[in-house]
């Protein structure tokens, strides 16, 4: 999982806590569409050609707002991608290292190569590069999350 900390997080709260109601409720709003709008991006770009070729579909409707928490203090949207289905979404997000595979469930490890179809004990995987489908998103949509917020904030003093 990605997780992003910001320092000077006790002023924030502090403002938050003296914004009007009105604010707030703009506030919330706009983080849940905006939360949305990021699940949407990562599962019709990113996933789809953009960022990683796809096959199944497992990984892209892995991807969702699991955790929502709107508060007077704070509000929190956590994404997140694998589980089920999709459990290799943080091998994509963040790539892997060189490793050994070994057959578990079989005597052999079956794959093909230039049309041959090959049995191994084990075999040397060379790794692969990261390819962040979330981190990318939430870069690409960075400015424009902050540009909704002030909205959100202009919207709700002037209701």
């Amino acid at each position: 999982m990605i997780e992003f900390v910001e320092s000077g997080m006790d002023k924030v709260i502090a403002h938050l806590e003296k914004m009007p109601l009105k604010v707030r409720m703009r506030l919330e709003s706009k983080v849940r569409l905006l939360a949305f709008q990021f699940v949407e991006k990562v599962r019709s770009e990113k996933l789809r050609g953009q960022m990683v070729k796809m096959r199944t579909g497992n990984l892209a409707s892995s991807v969702r707002l699991a955790q929502l928490n709107l508060s007077e203090t704070e509000s929190v949207a956590v994404m997140a991608a694998g589980g089920s289905g999709s459990s290799y979404a943080s091998h994509v997000e963040f790539g892997t290292v060189p490793h050994e595979i070994r057959a578990k469930y079989a005597k052999a490890l079956r794959f093909e190569i230039g049309g041959n179809v090959l049995f191994r004990k084990k075999v040397n995987h060379p790794g692969t590069f990261p390819r962040p489908f979330m981190a990318s998103t939430l870069e690409e949509m960075a400015p424009w999350i902050v540009i909704e917020m002030e909205n959100a904030v202009r919207e709700g003093l002037r209701a």
